[in-house]
């Protein structure tokens, strides 16, 4: 998936760690989240590694600001708040992302843990049948806790 993309983004990005992997095997990539702490950590082994093509941001999704498209982004258990504060909802979460995003470029869901978020989170998938097509979906199961169980992966390609 990586080979073909040159400018990803990754929304939420934590630690950073799944970022400075990425950033090995494209030309740039941009990654934020809104701890402060997660992105010291981040940056850091960023400077140990030596790599000059990633920018870490301590922001939200709403003060995010691109100054390019990208062909890949990643959101990975963020597209809701289990407190229902999503700001935007889910569709317009979903649009500003296909809005920052080159036609043909590749968006990776993955949903809250468990059985009981998957149904709604496939339901709001595909009501975004007019924004991207669904390439392949996975469900990822581990036995580590019960946060990493069963997690919906969905590989989207914008339209």
């Amino acid at each position: 998936l990586l080979t073909s993309k040159t400018v990803a983004l990754d929304i939420g990005c934590n630690a950073g760690f799944l970022s400075l992997m990425i950033a090995k095997k494209c030309k740039y990539i941009d990654a934020f989240d809104n701890n402060p702490f997660l992105i010291q950590i981040a940056e850091k082994c960023r400077q140990f590694e030596k790599l000059e093509n990633i920018n870490y941001s301590c922001l939200t999704f709403d003060e995010f600001r691109p100054d390019g498209k990208y062909n890949l982004v990643l959101s990975l258990a963020n597209h809701h708040t289990f407190d229902g504060n999503m700001r935007p909802e889910v569709r317009g979460y979903i649009e500003k992302i296909r809005s920052i995003m080159e036609k043909g470029g590749s968006l990776i869901l993955e949903s809250h843990p468990g059985e009981f978020r998957q149904p709604l989170f496939k339901n709001q998938i595909s009501a975004l049948n007019d924004l991207f097509h669904v390439e392949n979906e996975q469900v990822v199961s581990t036995v580590k806790n019960v946060l990493d169980t069963n997690r919906l992966v969905v590989w989207m390609r914008a339209i």
